[in-house]
């Protein structure tokens, strides 16, 4: 587990499909804003983890590839692979399509299946299914070309000649384009539109940079704490404790939740759970109930450690984002409470109280502290939590937080 706060935390959003980007460089987000609108047809779409089955860093996967984006590959065809004195270990394709996509930063390639048919568009057979067809006073109300709607009426028998109201009416089984109409054979073909995605930002923040067609970075400030355990999807709100108010559609926070707890807790509606510890039992119901739970410390009756529940306390009422993904063999994925920061959520001021440095090179001098502390090495390599401090003629120094003192 860990805790760090950063003034710049930059985080990718993805498609494997490429779109149309709906935001602007410098443009604000949040976790619900549209990023990327896309249409594709529905091929099947593969993400191969390339650097966690050749066991290597996720930017390193360019150098064992065989193929470019664009290229084709066929099923089973060989199009990647590392050799070692253990022998080769190759990645084969599962389907026959195209690289569409190298991730260096996820370690991913993304094959799109290639369909080398047009989807088959739908026909409806007039004179099949509505005998009045052929009938007098029988209308259609669309010509070839002309779009239609799920369920819009395209034709239809008068029942009263000149007067709108119809019977037998016929309704289009999709939504699409009209593309042939024969009124010989009483046919129509309609071609169904592409399935529309949209992908969402998923954080606070600014669009730091634009990646063509695929989707952005996003920048903010904020507390992440790195947390033992999680299940569940992305989800967002605002911070609020488990009291049973105010808690549909926000992030609720419990330092213990027990099995008696759970049924009060659906009925509530939170939009996720942040504990300090439970069990077994508790994660399966809400992985059942399709709940994001993030769990601090861990399993049994265990207390949350003093700096965990500081930033949980302040940030009471604030809009936190959790993310339940947890991965504990190689590659290690930690599931997190993301906390934004900006200057209207922690207006970061200096102590008014002196520190002084109790021991190593700039013992006995005294300084005030600039912002929160966060984790880093010291100059000897080891990890701990540092605070920087502004000497006389504003200079600034980083040293642990065991070395300062408040006089």
């Amino acid at each position: 587990m860990s805790l760090y706060y950063s003034p710049q935390i930059i985080r990718t959003r993805i498609s494997p499909f490429p779109g149309e980007i709906t935001v602007k460089e410098g443009e604000g987000v949040a976790p619900d804003t549209t990023i990327l609108r896309t249409s594709y047809r529905l091929g099947g779409v593969y993400v191969v983890n390339v650097a966690e089955r050749l066991k290597v860093q996720p930017g390193e996967i360019v150098d064992y590839l065989l193929k470019n984006e664009g290229e084709n590959v066929k099923q089973e065809e060989v199009f990647a692979e590392k050799s070692s004195l253990a022998g080769t270990k190759e990645i084969r394709s599962p389907i026959d399509g195209i690289i569409e996509k190298i991730e260096g930063q996820l370690g991913a390639v993304i094959i799109r299946e290639k369909l080398d048919r047009p989807d088959i568009p739908i026909i409806i057979d007039i004179k099949g299914e509505h005998k009045d067809a052929d009938h007098e006073n029988f209308n259609l109300f669309k010509k070839v070309g002309d779009r239609v709607n799920y369920g819009e009426t395209i034709g239809g028998k008068a029942v009263v000649p000149m007067v709108p109201y119809y019977k037998n009416k016929i309704e289009a089984p999709c939504t699409g384009t009209i593309m042939k109409i024969d009124d010989k054979e009483g046919k129509i073909w309609i071609q169904k539109d592409l399935p529309t995605v949209e992908t969402k930002a998923f954080y606070w923040g600014r669009v730091k940079r634009l990646i063509p067609e695929y989707g952005i970075d996003i920048e903010f400030g904020g507390y992440v704490l790195e947390c033992m355990y999680g299940i569940g999807e992305i989800s967002w709100g605002k911070l609020v404790k488990n009291n049973g108010y105010e808690v549909s559609g926000n992030i609720i926070y419990s330092d213990h939740i027990s099995t008696n707890d759970v049924e009060m807790i659906i009925r509530s509606q939170p939009a996720g759970i942040i504990t300090g510890a439970t069990n077994y039992e508790v994660i399966d119901i809400f992985a059942e109930k399709k709940i994001a739970l993030v769990v601090i410390e861990g399993f049994g009756e265990l207390q949350i450690s003093s700096n965990f529940r500081a930033i949980i306390e302040a940030s009471m009422g604030r809009n936190v984002l959790l993310k339940g993904a947890t991965q504990m063999r190689a590659g290690v994925i930690r599931p997190e409470i993301i906390i934004p920061s900006e200057h209207e959520y922690y207006d970061i001021k200096q102590r008014e109280k002196d520190i002084k440095i109790i021991w190593g090179k700039y013992y006995g001098r005294i300084g005030k502290i600039k912002g929160p502390p966060f984790q880093g090495e010291t100059s000897a390599g080891i990890k701990t939590w540092l605070t920087t401090l502004v000497l006389e003629k504003n200079e600034e120094i980083t040293i642990p937080c065991n070395n300062a003192e408040e006089i």
